[in-house]
């Protein structure tokens, strides 16, 4: 590689700049080739990545051209993995929905037999039913009042029958009484003759025995006064041998008292003259000890005055040789302290005028960093104020895009739904086609249900009847519900009709059924008034 200067035609180097010359570079194409190379080695690289993507993607589509029949694929599992996942959750759903049903109807259910009970109590406790309710408790009552009086009846002849029995047995004591009365008088009498026979006897033998006793404790006591002299003699012995022993003691006890004081006293004696001796020895120590004291104080001060002597010469010898040193050195002294001063002088002002130089550097270094600093502040904020405007367009878009995509999320939610409102409303619909209606009975028909119920409890209790038949029939006449014809009847009750047949209310009620209202009287229509 060479560099070469060319000329124009008409130019030669005489006349001519190098300015106005041309200048070319020589280079081979091996070098051009890599200097070419060098600088497009990005778009190579780029190109060697873009190869090499674009194998990997034709690998990856043939082999997924290749496999996308295969059953044990892992696209074909996971794919059949979520048609079961999807499979399962919708029979999840189904059998939720079966359960909510199946729980809906079991709650209508439930809600419609408690109000039909509800109902019911209510209307026994109202309005017509409460007549038969009444009339209920009346045949419950009068059954009651029966068996009470039964039973008083039971109880008052019971009663009499225990009042006759216990007469004859008071009767029959009173009789055996009196006769245990009389035999047990005759045995009385007897035993108490025994009784005083045995008195007599042994108040004798107590007799005899008490005269034996009372010649044995005479004898006994004369020996035991016999007893008591002999020792009350033995005791005077005793009581001289005593007092001889004690006076004997008294007199030993006395010597050997004696001995003690006189022991004692020649003790207290020598001890006295111990203490005597010391206390001359001590006396003698003493003055032994302040004569020596005497001697020492003295000789002390002798030694001090000395001292004081000597140390006087050796300081007016000092003193009168320091004199003339003491003024050189002061004059020494004092011309050092005037060249350091000077020196300390010269310094302050030195560092004065170089904290001054220093102060306007720093202000100079000060002002220069403020203007760089207000310069950068400018350049941020015009970068600040681009950046924003960036921000906001680009925060713009995003916003449009998010609301734009939530918008979608929503049509889309609405319309699951408005699907699942549709299935859920033709399921209901489904429901209600299948759904059975509880009919409510007419108030005729619910009053002799009731009464029906009412009378089969009396029969099963063994209650009277009548009072219950009475209010079906007041019933029936107050609504009308008994035929023409029967009340019409001028043989019905008691009374016979033509066939010379009975035709009773009470056993007609029990005949027939109380919701049945059609007259069974056979009577000869004939006898019907017109």
């Amino acid at each position: 590689m060479e560099s070469r200067w060319y000329l124009f035609p008409g130019q030669t180097l005489e006349n001519t700049k190098i300015s106005e010359r041309s200048h070319a570079l020589h280079i081979t194409q091996t070098e051009w080739g890599k200097i070419t190379g060098h600088l497009d080695r990005n778009r190579l690289i780029q190109e060697a990545i873009d190869r090499e993507a674009t194998h990997k993607r034709y690998l990856d589509d043939g082999s997924k051209s290749m496999i996308k029949n295969w059953e044990n694929s892992l696209e074909n599992i996971r794919k059949r993995k979520e048609e079961e996942r999807s499979r399962l959750i919708e029979q999840r759903k189904g059998d939720r929905m079966a359960r909510f049903y199946e729980l809906r109807r079991e709650q209508e259910r439930i809600r419609n037999e408690y109000v039909a009970k509800v109902k019911h109590d209510i209307y026994i406790d109202s309005g017509n039913a409460r007549q038969l309710t009444g009339a209920y408790v009346e045949a419950e009552a009068m059954y009651e009042r029966e068996r009470q009086t039964e039973l008083q009846k039971k109880i008052k002849q019971h009663e009499a029958q225990e009042e006759a029995k216990w007469a004859q047995k008071v009767k029959e004591g009173a009789e055996e009484e009196a006769k245990g009365k009389q035999e047990g008088a005759e045995k009385e009498k007897v035993r108490k003759a025994e009784f005083s026979k045995k008195l007599l006897d042994q108040i004798e033998e107590n007799a005899r025995e008490k005269a034996a006793e009372r010649e044995k404790q005479i004898e006994k006591e004369n020996i035991d006064l016999i007893k008591a002299q002999r020792e009350q003699d033995c005791l005077k012995k005793l009581e001289i041998l005593e007092r001889k022993k004690k006076t004997e003691n008294l007199k030993k006890e006395r010597q050997k008292q004696i001995e003690d004081i006189r022991k004692r006293r020649i003790q207290a004696e020598q001890k006295q003259k111990e203490l005597d001796e010391v206390i001359q020895i001590y006396k003698e120590a003493k003055f032994n000890i302040d004569c020596m004291k005497k001697a020492r104080e003295k000789e002390l001060r002798d030694q001090q005055v000395a001292r004081r002597d000597a140390i006087a010469k050796k300081v007016m010898a000092i003193k009168e040789s320091n004199e003339a040193a003491e003024e050189a050195a002061i004059k020494e002294a004092i011309a050092e302290r005037d060249a350091t001063e000077e020196a300390q002088r010269r310094a302050k002002q030195e560092k004065l005028e170089k904290m001054r130089k220093e102060r306007l550097e720093d202000r100079q270094k000060f002002i220069e960093k403020e203007k760089h600093r207000q310069y950068e502040e400018d350049e941020l904020k015009k970068w600040g104020m681009l950046n924003r405007y960036k921000v906001d367009e680009v925060m713009k878009k995003y916003d449009e895009q998010k609301k734009k995509a939530h918008w979608k999320k929503i049509l889309a939610y609405r319309k699951t739904l408005l699907d699942q409102m549709a299935q859920n409303k033709a399921e209901i619909e489904r429901l209600k086609k299948f759904d059975s209606r509880i009919e409510e009975p007419t108030e005729d028909a619910q009053f002799f249900e009731y009464a029906d119920e009412v009378l089969e409890l009396a029969q099963k209790g063994g209650f009277p009847t009548h009072p219950i038949e009475r209010v079906i029939l007041d019933y029936k006449k107050r609504f009308n519900l008994i035929p023409e014809q029967l009340i019409e009847c001028e043989e019905y009750g008691t009374k016979k009709c033509k066939n010379n047949e009975k035709v009773s209310p009470v056993k007609e009620l029990l005949k027939k059924s109380v919701k049945k209202q059609m007259c069974r009287c056979r009577c000869d229509s004939r006898t019907i008034k017109k």
